[in-house]
């Protein structure tokens, strides 16, 4: 008699793919927190206010809820 634990079999293909987007998810992000500074500097005359009030305001209603 087999006995499951409900544990899916791990392939070497998925534990591939795992790890490949890992490494692109953890890419992505170094290069937004590297350029990010230098993309708003060029940026500087584009006025965000509009886009910081609506930040703001979700960030509060997620906050209050």
């Amino acid at each position: 008699m087999r006995y499951s634990l409900g544990i899916p079999a791990f392939s070497n293909r998925r534990v591939v793919g795992g790890l490949i987007s890992i490494a692109l998810f953890a890419s992505l992000l170094y290069l937004c927190l590297t350029l990010g500074e230098k993309l708003l500097a060029a940026l500087e005359g584009i006025r965000f206010g509009a886009l910081h009030r609506r930040f703001g305001f979700f960030s509060l209603a997620i906050a209050v809820q």
